[in-house]
């Protein structure tokens, strides 16, 4: 969609439908399925918008990915997509989904120095600190 490959959003659209289908074949269901789900409204490609594209293509790179937590939530602090929300019972403050995870104990009983200055560089140890790949 960013005309990096040849095609433009003929070629996107094909990728994307390709990308699905074989993600859905992984688990189990066919062809049919997949031209079913991809054939909804909300979910063909809509190639003609790169602003609504993207969001479209990492929506079911994060849905392909649900076997694969850590990955996905590091495609969704990259991207910002989908628009997810925190739990109801989230326990971080203020409540909002965690953006890193923290330092184990182990680095302040043995590498303190550098952990110091990592801390110094997110801002803060906090769950809601914006890491290296969140920021613009």
């Amino acid at each position: 969609m960013r005309g990096w490959i040849p095609g433009g959003g003929a070629a996107a659209t094909t990728y994307y439908n390709e990308g699905i289908t074989a993600s859905m074949e992984q688990w189990g269901l066919t062809a049919a399925d997949a031209a079913a789900y991809i054939a909804q409204p909300k979910v063909a490609l809509n190639a003609t918008s790169l602003a609504t594209a993207l969001p479209q293509i990492i929506l079911q790179k994060w849905i392909a990915l649900f076997t694969q937590g850590y990955d996905a939530w590091s495609e969704w602090r990259r991207t910002g997509y989908p628009n997810l929300t925190p739990a109801l019972n989230a326990v971080t403050s203020p409540i909002q989904i965690p953006r890193r995870i923290l330092y184990p104990q182990n680095e302040q009983s043995f590498n303190n120095a550098n952990l110091q200055a990592a801390i110094t560089s997110l801002g803060s140890d906090a769950l809601e600190s914006k890491m290296w790949i969140d920021r613009p």
